[in-house]
């Protein structure tokens, strides 16, 4: 069978409640996917106004047998 996995990218501007979401995914059973990407959102006069933060992740949902024996016909 093949595995099947999920793919949330997480977005957000608010660093704070960035870091909440992604240890909420992950106490969820998501795993990180790549790197954190910052980068510039909004630049006024060659300053940095907000920061937008994107994390990807994945999950195996994957259906799954149990294990064990047939103990009747």
């Amino acid at each position: 069978m093949a595995q099947q996995l999920e793919f949330f990218l997480l977005e957000s501007t608010d660093y704070d409640e960035f870091c909440k979401a992604v240890q909420q995914r992950l106490n969820d059973g998501w795993l990180l996917h790549g790197n954190l990407f910052a980068f510039p959102d909004y630049v006024t006069g060659n300053k940095v106004d907000s920061v937008r933060y994107l994390q990807a992740f994945l999950k195996d949902t994957t259906q799954r047998q149990k294990p064990g024996f047939v103990t009747s016909r």
